[in-house]
């Protein structure tokens, strides 16, 4: 009974996680299809880690498309990471940190094999993270007019 009880659990943390948003993010249909992007915390801001997810869904259904891997680029004026991900059924995770404020330019692309399924982009900002004040940092850049 307990085993059943578990799997259960599982299961429906499982499909929670794979198509949710997250905190933030925007579903786009192609061809069929239903891109689903998320992305936590809503408000990226540089130096911090962003999570994603990124599923690949049936638009009519619902259902989980048969795709194996998720090509992404990330872009801000030049590319800043371009690679390929294992998504197995549809569903690919990763985190990354923005090197700098500014608009951001994702683009991702579902494959099974060598056939592209869907492919989407999508726009993000992210925030210059607000400075720490530092008692001792301003003391320690004082120190040469103290002196």
């Amino acid at each position: 009974m307990k085993k059943i009880i578990l799997f259960f659990i599982v299961l429906l943390s499982l499909l929670s996680i794979s198509y949710a948003h997250l905190e933030a993010g925007e579903d786009k249909p192609v061809n069929g299809y239903l891109v689903d992007f998320g992305y936590a915390p809503e408000h990226p801001k540089t130096g911090e880690k962003v999570s994603f997810a990124l599923n690949l869904v049936n638009e009519t259904t619902g259902e989980p498309v048969d795709a194996d891997r998720v090509w992404l680029r990330i872009a801000q004026e030049e590319v800043l990471f371009a690679g390929t991900l294992a998504a197995p059924d549809a569903n690919a995770a990763f985190t990354y940190i923005f090197p700098k404020a500014g608009s951001y330019e994702i683009t991702v692309r579902f494959q099974k094999e060598d056939n592209t399924l869907a492919e989407a982009d999508f726009s993000m900002d992210a925030k210059k993270k607000p400075a720490r004040f530092s008692f001792f940092g301003f003391i320690f850049s004082l120190w040469p007019f103290l002196t």
